[in-house]
């Protein structure tokens, strides 16, 4: 439709531009056929470099390897197909100016290779991109330090997502401050803090968006200075202490892995939402341990589950609370076709939490380079 706009009239070949190169994703696939709405490979978008001055957010999974991105259809080694090279990598990013959402998968070439090659992170920083969101994932090793390149890169970043384990040790120095921190595979100590220096003095912090694999009690110190500035928590694996007096303005709780049961951890009472993000393997009593806690939270208005979970013993008892303190429940179903139903993003307004990761945070902060 957008493209039918730009051919019908001439003055609205602009904005149509700006909507339809925004978000794109790069793949150097050997099928055109296979491509979505939206996916490019790099050897088209060079070639047209002039309209990717339009992109703020981009998707793109990178090998490195210094050789260029071999042309569509030519033999790709296996495994490599939908990555695209070192060299085209950083001409693409030399011709999005204006990008600020970049997700980045990386694929390591070699098995020694722990992070890009220093004359590749110089250019990276020559460029002087003003990225504000970053979606990080990389394969083994885990000790790679590719995470605290970027961010020294970058330091800029207000949102933050690294997909992926790790166990290196972290530069001394970090300038960040995060609005917004999802770590869903590792919660190390040492990469929490890192990642969440503390505030200058007097000043609060400016977190208000945190995933966790779970808290450990190393990582404790550090979220008793960011934790009462954050407004939703994301957390796999059930705590073993209370999380009320660590958030203490914690509107929203995603419960987002099966490891949790009764008795539940004490909740802050400010909490106005609870979502079970879990689809099955929940413990049977958890259900029942919510609806106990219902009477000690009084601003709860929501509670959100997938519909696997009204099939569980207890969930007549999560419902008859619900009913009891007026709260209520939203369930995420699977229409006919099999696709996902979730009546949770009709509540943007009352909750603009768990939306996507970049979309998310375009919906708070609004794009305002367009």
């Amino acid at each position: 439709m957008l493209t039918a706009c730009a051919l019908v009239c001439k003055s609205w070949l602009s904005l149509t531009r700006r909507l339809l190169y925004h978000s794109l994703t790069v793949e150097s696939s050997r099928a055109y056929a296979s491509r979505k709405p939206g996916t490019l490979g790099p050897e088209a978008l060079l070639h047209r470099s002039h309209l990717l001055g339009f992109i703020r957010s981009l998707f793109i999974r990178v090998i490195d390897e210094s050789t260029a991105t071999l042309t569509l259809f030519s033999d790709v080694p296996q495994g490599s197909q939908e990555c695209v090279r070192i060299p085209d990598f950083l001409s693409l990013l030399s011709h999005t100016p204006r990008l600020r959402d970049l997700h980045l998968s990386v694929d390591w070439a070699h098995k020694n290779t722990h992070s890009f090659e220093p004359h590749v992170l110089g250019w990276l920083s020559s460029l002087e991109l003003p990225i504000e969101v970053l979606d990080l994932k990389y394969g083994r090793p885990f000790d790679s330090p590719l995470v605290y390149d970027l961010v020294g890169i970058w330091p800029t970043i207000r949102a933050l997502r690294v997909l992926t384990g790790y166990s290196g040790l972290p530069p001394e120095v970090s300038s960040l401050s995060l609005r917004e921190l999802r770590l869903p595979i590792t919660s190390l100590a040492t990469l929490i803090g890192w990642l969440l220096p503390h505030p200058p003095p007097n000043e609060p912090s400016n977190l208000q968006f945190l995933e966790l694999y779970e808290i450990s009690e190393d990582a404790r110190a550090v979220l008793s200075v960011h934790g009462p500035s954050v407004s939703t928590l994301t957390l796999t694996r059930q705590p073993a202490f209370g999380i009320a007096h660590l958030f203490t303005k914690l509107e929203e709780l995603v419960i987002a892995g099966p490891f949790w049961s009764s008795p539940l951890p004490t909740f802050p009472q400010t909490l106005k939402h609870i979502r079970l993000q879990v689809h099955a393997f929940m413990s049977d009593d958890v259900s029942a341990a919510i609806a106990q806690v219902l009477p000690i939270l009084p601003d709860l208005r929501v509670i959100t589950i997938e519909e696997t979970l009204t099939h569980d013993k207890h969930y007549s008892d999560l419902q008859e609370a619900c009913e009891t303190h007026r709260v209520e429940i939203l369930v995420n179903s699977v229409d006919p076709s099999g696709r996902m139903v979730h009546p949770y993003l009709v509540e943007m307004e009352r909750f603009p939490r768990q939306y996507t990761f970049s979309d998310f945070f375009d919906v708070m902060m609004g794009d305002r380079r367009i």
